[in-house]
C-alpha cells in the first residue's frame, strides 16, 4: 500500500511527475551509452573454465563431494584494462539477447559486448 501511494503522490504533482520522467529518460540514456560505448569482444577470445556454480540459499558444495553435475556450468573469463576480470556465465550469454550481452567491469567504466561468433553447446 505505501508503495502505490508514493507512486501516486509521484504521479499526480506535475513538477515530480517531471522529475520522475526525465529520471527514467536519463536511464534509457546511461543504458544506451553503455551498449554503443561497448567494446565489442568475440566469445571465441575469451579463456573458459567449467566452475562450481554454488547457490548462496544451498548448505552443498562441489568441494564437499556431493555435488552434483548440475552445480558445474562453463564460466567466461576477459581481463579488462584495469587489471581485473569480468567472469561471464554461459547461462547469462544463453538468457540475453544479441542487444543485451553487455557486461560493465566492477572496477573501471569498461563495458563489453559479447559476439557469440560460436557455437554455445549445452
Amino acid at each position: 500500500f505505501h508503495e502505490i501511494h508514493t507512486a501516486y503522490e509521484c504521479l499526480r504533482d506535475p513538477k515530480k511527475r517531471m522529475q520522475y520522467d526525465q529520471s527514467l529518460s536519463r536511464t534509457v540514456e546511461r543504458t544506451e551509452w553503455k551498449k554503443k560505448g561497448a567494446t565489442e569482444v568475440n566469445l571465441s577470445d575469451l579463456e573458459s573454465d567449467m566452475c562450481c556454480v554454488v547457490n548462496e540459499d544451498d548448505d552443498d558444495s562441489c568441494s564437499s563431494g556431493s555435488g552434483s553435475d548440475d552445480q558445474l556450468q562453463r564460466v567466461y573469463f576477459y581481463d579488462c584494462r584495469c587489471g581485473d576480470t569480468f567472469e561471464i556465465f554461459e547461462e547469462e550469454l544463453l538468457e540475453a539477447t544479441s542487444s543485451e550481452r553487455v557486461w560493465q567491469c566492477e572496477s573501471c567504466s569498461l563495458g563489453i559486448r559479447i559476439v557469440v561468433d560460436v557455437d554455445i553447446v549445452r
